[in-house]
């Protein structure tokens, strides 16, 4: 039995009492062979860095930039951040890729503009924003 949802796959296989599990994102599940496996080692230690290599990468990331505080260039930052969010999300799904999104990506430019626009127009801006 296989099981699909976009690119990740699941089958599970019998042999005789024993139930087999398999998964697997970005290969297909024809070409994937079972077989015996004499060191668990080398796929342990594997799985252990693969965290670690996710970590660099993340740290390799520059931070945003600082979010204008004052006036239009708050809504200019809003806009570019939109635009740029945007023009990653294409790109990906162009490429084929799963689009994703950063952290926190455009939270910190609507927060500003939500607070510039209140202090222009002379209402009180809502807690949280």
């Amino acid at each position: 039995m296989v099981c699909r949802h976009g690119r990740v796959w699941a089958a599970r296989l019998q042999a005789g009492r024993v139930t087999v599990t398999a998964a697997g994102r970005g290969v297909g599940p024809g070409s994937v062979r079972p077989g015996l496996v004499a060191d668990l080692e080398p796929y342990l230690r594997g799985r252990g860095e693969m965290p670690g290599r996710l970590a660099e990468r993340h740290r390799q990331v520059p931070p945003p930039d600082p979010v204008p505080a004052e006036g239009v260039a708050a809504y200019r930052a809003l806009a570019e951040a939109a635009l740029g969010s945007q023009a990653r999300l294409l790109a990906a799904l162009r490429a084929g890729r799963k689009p994703w999104r950063r952290a926190g990506e455009g939270g910190h430019a609507r927060a500003v503009a939500a607070r510039e626009q209140a202090r222009i127009s002379g209402i009180r801006c809502r807690s949280g924003w």
